[in-house]
């Protein structure tokens, strides 16, 4: 143990010898040129705009992502401004089809008996449902208006956010 101390003494010894010696003389006189020439001027700070503090204003209103109160359903469904009383009716039972979006169902043909159209829907998961005029299908209240052998036209009851209700009509068409 000894011995390894007397080691790293004289590796450090030759290291520290080299730091004392006066041939260093073009650098003291670098240092001197670099102190000798006028500071150049710092640019000033740029100016602080003062803080312009938020007023949230709307912390009265219903937070989007919580439903509305049942109340609430009712005022906003009471508004007298909408240009017609045009609804879905909450009393009415929802049909099988109307769990789904428009783009999850797909008109693959129709038929007819003795007089009545039928259409045939086929759902994302491969069932057939058969439907008529004046059933429902759709996630907005699509009532079915119409169905030839291209095509099955239905008319939606959609909100315009304000609450109003506003019809828009809709078409399935035969994929071929």
């Amino acid at each position: 143990m000894r011995s390894f101390r007397l080691i790293i003494l004289l590796s450090i010894l030759p290291g520290l010898a080299a730091c004392f010696g006066d041939d260093n003389q073009d650098l003291k006189d670098w240092v001197a040129e670099v102190k000798a020439r006028p500071a150049t001027p710092i640019a000033p700070l740029p100016e602080i705009r003062p803080y312009e503090a938020f007023i949230y204003s709307a912390g009265h209103l219903r937070s989007p992502f919580q439903s509305a109160r049942p109340e609430a359903i009712g005022e906003l469904a009471s508004v007298e401004d909408c240009p017609t009383q045009l609804r879905p009716d909450p009393n009415r039972v929802r049909e099988e089809l109307e769990d789904y979006s428009l783009q999850s169902l797909e008109f693959v043909g129709s038929m007819s008996q003795e007089g009545e159209a039928w259409a045939l829907i086929r759902q994302n998961s491969g069932s057939i449902h058969r439907v008529q005029l004046g059933n429902y299908l759709g996630l907005n209240h699509g009532q079915i208006t119409s169905i030839t052998e291209q095509n099955l036209q239905l008319m939606e009851i959609v909100s315009n956010g304000q609450g109003c209700w506003e019809a828009r009509p809709m078409q399935l068409e035969i994929d071929q």
